[in-house]
């Protein structure tokens, strides 16, 4: 009689089930040849159709978004404003420091002979 907590099958190994390295492979390609085979039937049923759709839905919001109010609108103008404010004060106010910096009279060491420091 088989346990309460049981299938009635009993396991004597759990790595008893080991599989072929060859059969494994065949058993990919014919899976990938399934899947390209049910591709084809896909595009060729309605995926042609799906594919017009989704381009000639893309191209008329497009259009609506590239109209000249949806454009040049107040919250696209303080996008603006605040892209400029950053690379102001993260880019070009450094960039125009390091630029007046006078990097020949930066440190100077004295040479002593009892101190071979930097140069």
């Amino acid at each position: 009689m088989a346990s309460p907590y049981s299938n009635g099958k009993k396991y004597t190994h759990y790595g008893q089930y080991h599989s072929d390295p060859r059969s494994a492979i065949a058993n990919l390609r014919a899976s990938a040849a399934r899947a390209s085979r049910m591709a084809w039937k896909f595009w060729n049923d309605r995926g042609r159709f799906m594919i017009y759709a989704a381009i000639v839905s893309s191209a008329h919001q497009l259009r609506r978004n590239l109209a000249f109010n949806r454009l040049f609108s107040l919250p696209h103008l303080l996008v603006v404003v605040w892209a400029v404010v950053l690379l102001y004060g993260e880019r070009w106010a450094f960039h125009s420091k390091v630029e007046q910096c006078r990097w020949d009279k930066w440190e100077k060491w004295v040479r002593n002979k009892h101190n071979a420091g930097p140069p």
